[in-house]
């Protein structure tokens, strides 16, 4: 990241690339050309247009692509974003500290807010779709919280006590009342949807390791996978028995 004044015009770099003022930074230009800079962080395709995809991206937010041209829909650091099966114009995107965007009229017409649910939230924010009722969604701060009208409202479901933020949550593919989620040293799970959690974090090296990745068997839902990152010798990827 840098900022040069040079005979009149600033210049400035960043993640998103290399942009020029020359009225004092009162209005800015683009000027990375063809520069290859993003780096997506999740993205998912359109059910409604073939090569259509909403994606995020690290520091320079979630953009539209319609199989030609991107476009830059919302801003931050980007991550999931999400289709309405029924409704080609509403969409989801997310953006860092649990903010979310959600439009109904199309890319133009994102708007953003913050889940009141008065919980730390995690740095890279943990949004997830029901993968069978569209309106239904899970939000990972503190605690897990559940909205069941597109995003509008939001219900705890979990008590965890924790003083920290969860990091990671996944719902099984094959069973959506099997849900997934972790701290970066604990895993809980419900079979359930929520009703009632279990610790399950027995057997994990988790006072050696942080967690860091969950994936759910698609076809079993009490298959799970767990990753964790540090630098601990051995200690890397573990599957439910």
């Amino acid at each position: 990241h840098t900022l040069i004044h040079h005979e009149g015009t600033v210049y400035a770099t960043c993640d998103g690339g290399i942009f020029k003022s020359e009225n004092d930074g009162d209005t800015w230009s683009d000027i990375s050309g063809d520069l290859d800079i993003h780096q997506i962080s999740a993205f998912q395709q359109s059910p409604f247009y073939e090569g259509a995809l909403l994606a995020g991206m690290q520091d320079v937010g979630s953009s539209y692509f319609d199989g030609e041209d991107w476009t830059t829909v919302t801003w931050g650091d980007g991550y999931n974003s999400y289709f309405d099966s029924d409704d080609p114009d509403r969409m989801y995107t997310t953006a860092h500290f649990s903010q979310v965007f959600r439009t109904e009229t199309g890319i133009e017409g994102f708007y953003q807010y913050f889940p009141n649910t008065g919980e730390q939230s995690p740095f890279r924010t943990v949004l997830r779709q029901h993968p069978v009722h569209d309106s239904i969604f899970y939000l990972a701060n503190q605690n897990v919280w559940q909205s069941t009208d597109a995003t509008q409202s939001w219900q705890q479901i979990s008590n965890f006590g924790n003083n920290f933020p969860l990091q990671r949550l996944e719902i099984a593919p094959s069973d959506p009342q099997v849900i997934y989620t972790s701290s970066y040293t604990s895993l809980y799970r419900t079979l359930d949807g929520g009703q009632t959690w279990t610790f399950v974090s027995n057997g994990l090296p988790v006072s050696q390791a942080i967690i860091s990745t969950l994936y759910v068997d698609p076809q079993d839902p009490m298959k799970v996978y767990i990753g964790f990152g540090e630098f601990a010798d051995g200690q890397k990827l573990y599957v439910s028995a």
